[in-house]
Order: C-alpha cells, then sequence, then structure tokens
C-alpha cells in the first residue's frame, strides 16, 4: 500500500481571520505548578490529523490535484487541509466548540486553558498547544474524560508526559522539573560553542555594553539576532537566570558591536554549562509568592538610566 498527503499552497486575496492563540509560556509553567502543588495526575495527548478534522467557516476552492482534473471544475474543501491558512484556527474552534458541549470553558486569563464544570470529570483542566494536549486531574476523571475524546477525535495517549514544546518534563513523587538540556545542546551546537571554555555567569559582572564602537567591522547582526532569539526561547520556559542578559542584549539588536556579540556567546556557553538546571516545583514546599528585586543607579552608558534586575 502506498500513502498520500495532500498539502496546500495558498494564495490569499481577501483579508480572513487566520490566526489561532496557542497557551502562553507563562500559562504552561503555572498549569505544571498547580499539578506538581496538588499532586495531580498529568497525561500528554496528541490529536491525530487535527487539522483535517475541523471544518471551514468559509467557502475555499483549490485546483483539483494532478491526475483528477476535470475541465471546467474545480475543488471545493469541505475540511482543512495541512498548508491552508485557515487550517489552524479552524481546529482551534472546532476543539473550543467540542469542550463546550462537555462543558469545559477557556479561563479569562488564557484561551488556551480549559477547566472543566462537568459532574463526571470535575477536576479536569485541559492546555491546548494548537493540537497537543495536557491533561490534569484526577486520574479516573481523567480517564472518563478521555472516553469521551476519542468518540470525537483519533488520539495518540503518551500517558505521562516526558516532553512538551521543547521542555523536558522530570516527575518525581513530590516535585515536578522542566529542563531544556536538550533544545540548549543544540543550540550551543548551532552558533559552535559546545568547545568554548567554562564560565560561571551569564553575563560579566564588571562589563558595561554601550552602542558606542570604535571598530572598523561590524559583526553580522542577523547571527546576532538568532544568537539572542535563541536565548530568549530558554528564558521563556526554563531559564528565569538568563531574563537580564537577554534583556540588556535585545536593545542592541538593530546594530550590535563585536562587545554585544562575546556577551551573547557568554550568555550561550554559560546555558549550555548549566544545561541540566531548570524549575522545580516542589509540593512540599510552602505556595506562598516570594518576589526579590536588585537596581543598579544609573549604569546605562548610553542615556544614564537605572536598570533592574543587577
Amino acid at each position: 500500500k502506498s500513502a498520500t498527503r495532500l498539502q496546500m499552497i495558498p494564495r490569499v486575496s481577501e483579508r480572513v481571520w487566520l490566526w489561532a492563540p496557542v497557551a502562553r509560556h507563562e500559562t504552561v509553567r503555572a498549569f505544571y505548578c498547580r499539578a506538581a502543588h496538588k499532586r495531580l495526575s498529568l497525561r500528554s495527548i496528541d490529536v491525530c490529523s487535527a487539522f483535517l478534522t475541523a471544518p471551514l467557516n468559509r467557502p475555499v476552492y483549490m485546483k483539483a490535484p494532478e491526475g483528477h482534473e476535470r475541465a471546467g471544475y474545480v475543488c471545493r474543501l469541505r475540511r482543512a487541509c495541512y498548508g491552508l491558512c485557515d487550517a489552524p484556527r479552524s481546529f482551534y474552534l472546532d476543539f473550543q466548540q467540542y469542550l463546550k458541549s462537555c462543558s469545559m470553558i477557556s479561563t479569562s486569563h488564557d484561551p488556551c486553558l480549559y477547566k472543566s464544570n462537568n459532574s463526571k470529570y470535575k477536576s479536569v483542566w485541559i492546555l491546548q498547544y494548537v493540537d497537543d494536549l495536557q491533561i490534569s486531574g484526577d486520574a479516573m476523571e481523567i480517564e472518563e474524560f478521555l472516553i469521551d475524546l476519542k468518540l470525537k477525535y483519533k488520539i495518540r495517549d503518551y500517558m505521562e508526559p516526558r516532553s512538551f514544546i521543547g521542555m523536558e518534563v522530570t516527575r518525581t513523587k513530590d516535585t515536578l522539573t522542566l529542563t531544556q538540556s536538550e533544545y540548549i545542546a543544540q543550540m550551543a551546537k548551532r552558533f559552535n560553542l559546545t568547545d568554548a571554555h567554562y564560565v560561571s555567569t551569564p553575563m560579566d559582572s564588571d562589563s558595561l555594553l554601550s552602542t558606542v564602537d570604535d571598530s572598523l567591522t561590524k559583526p553580522d547582526p542577523t547571527l546576532y539576532r538568532a544568537m539572542v532569539g535563541s536565548l530568549m526561547y530558554a528564558q521563556c520556559l526554563t531559564q528565569p537566570g538568563l531574563s537580564f542578559p537577554v534583556m540588556s542584549l535585545s536593545r542592541y539588536l538593530s546594530n550590535p558591536t563585536h562587545a554585544h556579540m562575546n556577551a551573547a556567546r557568554r550568555a550561550i556557553v554559560w546555558t549550555y554549562h548549566h544545561r541540566h538546571l531548570g524549575i522545580t516545583y516542589d509540593a512540599r514546599m510552602d505556595d506562598t509568592l516570594k518576589m526579590y528585586s536588585d537596581a543598579n543607579y544609573a549604569t546605562c552608558l548610553d542615556t544614564r538610566r537605572s536598570t533592574s534586575g543587577r
């Protein structure tokens, strides 16, 4: 047997709603934090061929595939197709409508975080990232929900989550740890920094970045932006220690100097050598929010402004 996959090459000539929300990174961390603190069961679910299950909300036409042409005729799509601009939003709306029929509503803080009002599975919460679902709640109630979900969609059940959107998820009896060791290793390899010497901090505490540069040459700004963007993804998910370096480096995206490039390389090297570090949620710890802040005084060489976090 042979399988064929049809993919659309869209040509959008009108203004249509194409966007579809995904879960915020802050919501992802809060979801895992709640599951760890309340010692809830977790399940990782993938909706198979998700976009092919979604009905379209507007008429969409396409040329017939090769070998099926017919003079004077075109094909009208009845469901979304991979490559179609409408597909992500169509699936999101279809999945949201299905959850509403199950008495599950999205929260006001994130449209991709759902909580249950159904008496069959009151404790169930669902986190949606396109067609990947993370489910928390009582183990028996999760099973009840999956029975209903299978009536609507074909799914793959990966049981306890091991990874999600580039993070590794490690669960023990009392803790849940989020890391990105594989992603960080790939980042260091991409920028040829796997053999760099160990550094103990992501930034040199004695160096102050500035737009002033007396060098006759400039580094590649595209490479610099790629480095900062890669660091930013790690910082947003599991590496809060990169918050200040990413903030500082992001100020010079349009016109980086060699000093900025060296600082970006140092941050990547530090992240690579500490890639085993991440965020750990411990059910035995007090869940009271504690915050700390630090600030310097007029250390920005360009504006003489103060900066928090240093």
